[in-house]
């Protein structure tokens, strides 16, 4: 909890945030807001404890960043990797399509 300040000091941004905090409602939901300040546009959440009995909120508070349109691309255990919706319209930011990461003699 308030990693994410301390690691934005630079203006630095990252493709991948690990979030294992406190396991509070409150706490995971300001983790993850916290994570979003210093994620690139096309970066990754990885949540840890998620769907794990003895800590319900994690999963209430993960479920309802979801409904803001963010999925689950990924899930081992209590480890799910989250891709958030869209947050920016700046071509430049947003990810490149697959297709534009091949080599253009790739067939």
């Amino acid at each position: 909890s308030g990693d994410a300040k301390r690691m934005n000091v630079k203006g630095n941004k990252y493709d991948l945030i690990f979030i294992d905090g406190a396991h509070d409602y409150t706490s995971v939901r300001a983790d993850i807001s916290l994570a979003l300040t210093v994620l690139t546009p096309y970066g990754f959440l990885a949540v840890h404890d998620y769907g794990r009995v003895k800590d319900p909120e994690v999963t209430r508070a993960v479920d309802d960043y979801l409904k803001g349109g963010g999925v689950i691309v990924e899930r081992q255990g209590r480890l799910v990797i989250v891709q958030p919706p869209p947050r920016t319209n700046n071509v430049e930011d947003a990810a490149p399509a697959f297709e534009e990461l091949l080599p253009a003699n790739h067939c």
